[in-house]
């Protein structure tokens, strides 16, 4: 109850409490592990996403993902699918990071577009001058 009163909104807790999730589940016996829940995964990335950082957004959707896979493939219809919603939003806002990111050109996502801008500003830095 303590997390749910102090930590709902500090990031730092929310990523500790994701590792904590993410080493419980992976310490449980293949054939047996019992998923993770969502929450914790689902509020951190909410917080990436209105910092506008989308590269962490990205991995700590990842990271849920891994669980996920996981899960779905040691117990396929095991858990029905309202169940699973939550985690499977994480998965495809993931998808939908991993193509804004090969176009960083996309003037919703300023911090990958100006990221892109400035590595082409280094590769012309680079450049010897004659």
């Amino acid at each position: 109850m303590a997390f749910f009163l102090s930590g709902i909104g500090n990031l730092q807790v929310l990523l500790d409490n994701c590792l904590q999730r993410e080493r419980e589940y992976f310490v449980q016996p293949h054939g047996q592990r019992q998923c993770a829940d969502p929450f914790v995964f689902v509020r951190a990335a909410l917080i990436f996403r209105k910092r506008h950082d989308y590269l962490a957004e990205r991995e700590i959707c990842a990271r849920w993902d891994l669980i996920l896979q996981d899960f779905e493939r040691q117990a396929p219809g095991q858990l029905p699918d309202a169940a699973l919603a939550p985690g499977r939003q994480l998965r495809d806002r993931k998808l939908l990071l991993d193509l804004r990111m090969m176009n960083p050109v996309s003037p919703r996502y300023p911090v990958v577009a100006q990221e892109a801008r400035i590595s082409k500003l280094n590769e012309g830095c680079s450049r010897k001058r004659p």
